[in-house]
């Protein structure tokens, strides 16, 4: 297996490696974006935004989050098994939609306009003296803080509810018998679901600092928005510098704190890596707390959340798709016109992507399932990995996908010396397209921490007698694998390639900016389509990718279905 590891070592050198190199060489030839930390009044301002956003989504999600997870997988909530499902499936809602569905609910034209979402104010710069708004979308921290945290409750509810569920029974059993339920909540449950609860903040709040989606719309400046603006609308160079220069400066700012985050998260992993407990897999039945006559308040609250979380968004998309501003009233012939004829014109669009998100997905967690069973025997392996995949969650969106276009522009170059052409292969599909290569490759990469997370615990967990009695009776590689990795660990892969293909369908910081012509996927039209306001025809849009979602996660879930039928029979 040596030359299969050196195989892999080589491969992720040039997939990530490369990017991360090219991104460290671009902050190096330009050591004048350094001085951008001079201008500590707008480095500041990025970095108070970023802080500000994160923290508010932390501070309400990760307590919210937790007492749901606690209500939903510790207790006998009436219907917890489709609830969770609900919750499972609200992890995949795509960025674009979550945004324009509360838009469509508080913004202006919605059904519920709220005062935080109106760009009425005279005073705002993108209203005309008149008092018109141009502008359609509401500005500031609040709206942003909100859609970014009902993304990141179904993370909150989920990660929780997998620590929770793998507390000790034992440890639990003790805690009651001597300070009853509360005492055993606060002195056994919690701390020892501690772990779960720090990696949900973890994963949220890199998922929240490092994204676009939402800041852009909303004009917050963050570090990871300061990066894309200046690589889509660049502010003008200063006396003496070059057009890249003000590129590198936006790196300048937002690379440092990404290393940080990666440091901090690294010293983390090294820490609690023996107690994260798998996300995929079955356990010893665990004490469920008896609810009594609060079993129907329970339901009343985690079904008030589950509305705001997926209700109102998708009820919101639909009166949208039959809204007629001019009336004020919703028409269901509008609406199932517009239906109709994103259908029509889209269908075969999304299906485009849809298939090649399957396709993302399966690659990546067939390679991520390949490299934990490589690495399990190798610590310089391992290290690869799991620091390259902390440098890839940290680095923002927008980061990674300059770093990626470089990498780009590097391979064209090469392959044009070698062979005196602008027209060889790589040309042609990296660059020239239309080819959706650039797109999955910037999308694997920023999925791959996500896949290492859900398959390395599985694949680490398999009992060491199964490989040496492999090993025994002479065995080769592609037999332990078959024989000894792929039983243990198919079903996850199976989720994990679901998971990757789900959340592929809505990423944009990255893979925006690596796209070619013709070769964008159908988050890339939605979040086109954003900048104008949510209309019947964007509405129906985003109702069609979340169709797709939906798809995939039931997919999921059969999954999951058949594999527990099979163990059971």
């Amino acid at each position: 297996m040596t030359a299969q590891r050196r195989i892999l070592a080589a491969i992720w050198l040039v997939v990530a490696g490369l990017p991360l190199g090219v991104l460290a060489l671009e902050l190096l030839r330009h050591p004048a974006a350094w001085r951008v930390w001079t201008e500590w009044h707008r480095v500041f301002l990025l970095a108070k935004n970023s802080f500000l956003l994160v923290f508010a989504v932390c501070l309400i999600g990760l307590p919210l989050g937790t007492a749901a997870a606690f209500l939903l997988y510790r207790t006998d909530l009436p219907g917890r098994r489709l609830l969770r499902r609900i919750v499972i499936l609200a992890l995949f809602i795509p960025l674009p939609v979550l945004v324009s569905a509360w838009q469509a609910t508080l913004g202006s034209g919605g059904w519920w306009t709220a005062p935080g979402w109106s760009t009425s104010d005279p005073n705002d710069p993108d209203v005309a003296p008149s008092g018109i708004a141009w502008k359609p979308w509401a500005r500031g921290m609040p709206a942003a803080i909100w859609v970014h945290l009902c993304a990141s409750l179904p993370w909150f509810i989920w990660l929780a509810g997998i620590g929770l569920t793998h507390v000790e029974r034992p440890l639990e059993e003790d805690a009651l018998i001597h300070g009853g339920l509360w005492r055993a909540i606060g002195s056994a449950t919690l701390p020892r679901a501690a772990p779960a609860l720090l990696a949900a903040t973890a994963w949220v709040g890199l998922l929240t600092v490092n994204e676009i989606t939402v800041t852009d719309m909303m004009q917050v400046p963050t570090l990871a928005e300061e990066v894309y603006v200046q690589f889509a609308r660049p502010d003008p160079p200063q006396p003496g510098e070059q057009g890249r220069d003000v590129l590198a400066r936006a790196l300048a700012v937002a690379v440092p704190p990404s290393l940080l985050f990666g440091v901090a998260i690294a010293w983390c992993w090294r820490r609690w890596e023996d107690r994260l407990p798998p996300l995929f897999v079955a356990r010893e039945e665990f004490i469920l707390v008896r609810l009594g006559q609060w079993r129907w308040l329970g339901l009343a609250l985690i079904l008030g959340l589950l509305l705001i979380l997926v209700g109102i968004p998708v009820a919101s998309l639909l009166w949208r798709t039959g809204h007629t501003p001019s009336a004020a009233e919703w028409s269901a012939h509008r609406s199932s016109a517009s239906l109709r004829h994103v259908w029509n014109s889209q269908s075969l669009f999304v299906g485009q992507s849809l298939a090649n998100a399957i396709a993302l997905g399966a690659l990546v967690a067939l390679a991520v399932g390949w490299a934990c069973w490589l690495a399990r025997e190798r610590r310089w392996l391992r290290d690869m990995l799991f620091g390259t995949a902390i440098l890839l969650v940290a680095l923002p969106g927008p980061a990674l996908g300059i770093a990626l276009k470089d990498t780009i522009a590097i391979l064209i170059d090469a392959e044009s010396a070698v062979l005196r052409s602008r027209t060889g292969p790589l040309f042609r599909v990296l660059y020239s397209g239309p080819s959706l290569a650039p797109v999955d490759w910037a999308i694997g990469l920023r999925l791959f921490p996500c896949a290492l997370a859900l398959l390395w615990p599985v694949v680490r967990s398999i009992p060491r007698e199964l490989f040496e009695q492999a090993r025994l009776d002479g065995a080769s590689p592609w037999h332990e694998w078959r024989l000894v990795v792929w039983p243990e660990s198919a079903r996850v892969i199976g989720l994990a390639a679901t998971a990757v293909a789900a959340l592929a369908l809505g990423e944009i910081s990255a893979s925006k900016l690596v796209e070619t012509p013709g070769g964008q996927s159908f988050a890339h039209e939605v979040f086109q389509q954003m900048h104008y306001g949510v209309d019947n025809h964007l509405a129906a849009m985003c109702l069609l990718l979340l169709s797709a979602v939906a798809a995939l996660g039931a997919a999921g879930l059969m999954v999951e279905y058949l594999w527990r039928k099979m163990r059971r029979n």
